[in-house]
Formats: structure tokens, C-alpha cells, sequence
């Protein structure tokens, strides 16, 4: 059985933070993690594929926090990525903590190869700002899933231009295991724009879900918001009782309150059958 070593502190970019696990918010792993991000080129989507009848929304993707009224009902995901690029936005702070984490988690990850799979990845620009310079990136065979064709085939043509041969960006229903599971179990598992889409009945199903989309070891990162009524209390009690440690909680002080948790699976935790129906639904929040 594959055990992790000691634990890092996990860190993010120079913005105000919340409650967190100890560590140096300023590392140069963070600090690269960030530059990447800011210089990566941009890419000309007049060519993309066009959004299905229903704009891209599917069952599996949208990798955006939303909320009654609001972004629960947008439909073009590739405009709205666009917010991503506002250095002072949420979202980019939320995708600065979350490569902050990543690239730690990928640190700590045993010798050898280290199997990545992010479920509504979107664009993939936590991944793929991740990996590239990053010492261990050769170690990581990474499995994006996206349901939106146009997000999808950005994230493939970004990972052409870096390099990154051993990333594969699937168009597919990331709330169906079926889809990728060739690719587990993983050794990192990426949940990230899901919850603040999905029921709080489907979180709770995808978290206790999750140790049978993992190894034993492996680490999970996941986001929520937390506007009322904040369910990441009871986010964070059910990845533990699903046999998940807390390695982190970060309560980012931004527009939408969003949070990120970071959980790493106990050694012992039983081995589970992958769930035959899908883990959840979006625009049941």
C-alpha cells in the first residue's frame, strides 16, 4: 500500500486569507504556480467547436460557482471563463489557492507515476498552469473531464502548446464514473466549480463516492462558496467520514466567499465499487 509522506502547509497568491493549515503563503512553487498562469498565451477561439442547442450545458460541467438567479442559468461557459483573466477576480483567486494545492500535492506524491483526474475541468488552467516547470510534470498522467465542447477543446490545444503529451482532455459527463474509469484510481482528484452547481444531497454522494475514484493516500481538492446557507461545514464532515483527513480549509476572502478543502484518504479506508449511477446534477444548488 502506497503511503504519502509528511505534510507541507499549503499556500496561495499575496491575497487576504482565511482559515488554513500552517505553511509559507509566499513558497516560490506558489509564486510560479501564478506567473505561469499570467503568461500563458492566449488563444484565438474563433475556430472552436460551437456549444450544443443547449450552449454547452450538460449534466457533468460547467466549472463555475453559481447561485439562484445568477450564474446557475448562464450557458456559455467559454464567456464566462473570461473572468479567469481578471487578475482581482474570484475566480482567479480561487484558481490561484487550488494550483497552490495542487502543486503541492504533486510534490508529495510518492515516486513513480502519479495518476491526476480533474471532473468538470473546464478550461483545464489549473492543471495545465500547473504542470508546466513543474519539476515532477514528466511523473503526472492527467485525465481532464469537460463537458463543454468549446472549454474542451481549448484545454487540449493549451496542453498541445505546453508540451504536455501525457494529458488527455475527454469531452464527456464528468458526474458518470464510467467515463473515465480507465483512469482510476487517482492519486490526486480534482472537484473543483461542482458543489456550488449540484444539490446538497449530490455533494454528499459525491464525497462519499470518492474513495473508490481513489488510491489509497490520494489527495482530493475540492471548492465550494460559502454563502448562506454555507454548507461547507457539512462538505468538510462528509469527506471525513468518508475517510478523508483535512489537510486544508481555505476561507478566501472574495466576492462569492469562496472555499477550498483539501482532504487526503486514510490508509485502510475498504475499497468500494465505482457508483453505477451518476455522482450529480448541476443546477440543483
Amino acid at each position: 500500500m502506497r503511503k504519502r509522506g509528511a505534510e507541507a502547509g499549503c499556500g496561495g497568491g499575496a491575497r487576504k486569507r482565511g482559515a488554513e493549515a500552517g505553511g509559507d503563503l509566499t513558497s516560490s512553487v506558489d509564486a510560479q504556480v501564478m506567473l505561469k498562469e499570467r503568461q500563458r498565451p492566449r488563444i484565438d477561439v474563433a475556430a472552436l467547436p460551437a456549444a450544443g442547442a443547449d450552449g454547452g450545458l450538460r449534466r457533468g460541467c460547467p466549472a463555475f460557482p453559481a447561485w439562484p438567479g445568477s450564474m446557475a442559468f448562464m450557458r456559455d461557459w467559454l464567456e464566462w471563463h473570461a473572468a479567469y483573466d481578471d487578475p482581482v477576480s474570484a475566480l482567479s483567486a480561487r484558481l490561484d489557492r487550488v494550483s497552490a494545492h495542487l502543486a503541492r500535492a504533486i510534490d508529495q506524491a510518492p515516486a513513480g507515476r502519479v495518476a491526476l483526474v480533474s471532473l468538470c475541468a473546464g478550461q483545464g488552467r489549473d492543471v495545465l498552469g500547473v504542470l508546466p516547470g513543474h519539476p515532477r510534470s514528466g511523473d503526472v498522467a492527467a485525465v481532464l473531464v469537460e463537458s463543454d465542447p468549446r472549454n474542451a477543446e481549448l484545454a487540449r490545444r493549451r496542453a498541445a502548446a505546453a508540451g504536455l503529451a501525457q494529458v488527455d482532455v475527454r469531452q464527456a459527463d464528468a458526474s458518470r464514473p464510467a467515463q473515465f474509469a480507465d483512469a482510476l484510481p487517482a492519486d490526486i482528484l480534482l472537484l473543483c466549480g461542482i458543489f456550488g452547481n449540484v444539490s446538497a444531497g449530490d455533494i454528499r454522494r459525491t464525497a462519499a463516492a470518492a474513495p473508490a475514484l481513489c488510491s489509497a493516500g490520494a489527495t482530493v481538492i475540492w471548492t465550494r462558496h460559502r454563502r448562506p446557507p454555507d454548507l461547507t461545514p457539512q462538505v468538510r464532515e462528509w469527506f471525513t467520514a468518508a475517510g478523508f483527513d483535512e489537510v486544508a480549509f481555505d476561507a478566501l476572502d472574495t466576492s462569492i466567499l469562496t472555499a477550498v478543502g483539501v482532504g487526503r484518504l486514510r490508509a485502510g479506508v475498504p475499497a468500494a465499487a465505482l457508483p453505477a449511477q451518476p455522482l450529480f446534477a448541476f443546477g440543483q444548488s
